[in-house]
């Protein structure tokens, strides 16, 4: 069970990176989404590391993990700013 609840966050935090790089994208910021790529791409290289690397360092994961959530918030109240500015 433990291993299927750590599949999902890892599933949602990626989905949740994605999902702020296409708004961002659709809003024409490409430089924050080049920025939230590279948290995305930190976190598949921390993953792929932590299988070379003890449990000394597993603190470093929830970091990753909650930048995707924060991109995901940033980028959704950006498009609510610019919708209010225009409308």
């Amino acid at each position: 069970i433990g291993l299927f609840v750590f599949l999902a966050i890892l599933f949602v935090s990626t989905k949740n990176y994605l999902k702020a790089v296409s708004i961002f994208k659709a809003k024409g910021d490409e430089q924050t989404a080049s920025l939230t790529k590279a948290y995305l791409i930190s976190q598949i290289a921390l993953m792929v590391s932590f299988m070379f690397l003890s449990n000394l360092y597993h603190k470093f994961l929830w970091l990753p993990l909650a930048l995707s959530q924060i991109s995901l918030r940033f980028a959704e109240q950006k498009t609510e700013a610019k919708d209010e500015a225009v409308g």
